[in-house]
């Protein structure tokens, strides 16, 4: 603890209504041995009221500054907090959007490669529904369906395995939850 922190800690200790009670009792105390000094000497007692007003009036101010601080270093450090908690869910949102994203990606090119494959598969080129149509047991025919089929299964599963990486990556590597300060 520095030096700075003593102090603050030592007027913080002292501006509470414990510490107030403990400065009233002490000039109380000091007034009570100024009147037993006055009697003893012989000499009229008179209480300065105006130096007891100085006095409540610097310990009410003295008290209002550090109530004051307190309050603004605990709004500074809750707002701090709440801004590094921010931080962290915007990192973990970005991070999850990010994989998302991804995942969608490979999602859309495996329905792309899917609807591709129906509409050739559905409507061939001119040659091959012509041989179809000639034919649709012809050995050219069918080799263009496989090729066609082999192609697309190709695509479909090429992302399907990219997407099974990304699950496992993301299995192996879990994100971190925020902790807000905690």
């Amino acid at each position: 603890m520095n030096t700075i922190d003593e102090v603050y800690q030592w007027f913080s200790d002292i501006a509470t209504v414990g510490g107030f009670a403990y400065i009233l009792v002490g000039f109380m105390a000091a007034h009570l041995v100024n009147w037993a000094w006055c009697k003893m000497r012989h000499k009229p007692f008179k209480v300065p009221w105006h130096y007891a007003g100085i006095a409540i009036g610097c310990v009410a101010i003295i008290i209002t500054v550090l109530q004051s601080s307190q309050a603004y270093n605990t709004a500074k450090t809750t707002a701090m907090e709440v801004q590094q908690c921010q931080r962290e869910f915007n990192t973990i949102l970005r991070t999850r959007a990010k994989i998302a994203e991804e995942n969608d990606n490979w999602s859309q090119i495996q329905r792309k490669a899917l609807g591709d494959w129906l509409f050739e598969i559905l409507y061939p080129p001119p040659n091959i529904l012509q041989l179809r149509l000639e034919n649709p047991n012809s050995p050219a025919y069918q080799q263009w369906a496989v090729d066609i089929t082999s192609k697309y299964s190709r695509i479909i599963q090429q992302a399907q395995a990219e997407q099974d990486a990304n699950l496992k990556e993301r299995a192996e590597h879990p994100l971190p939850e925020p902790t807000c300060g905690k």
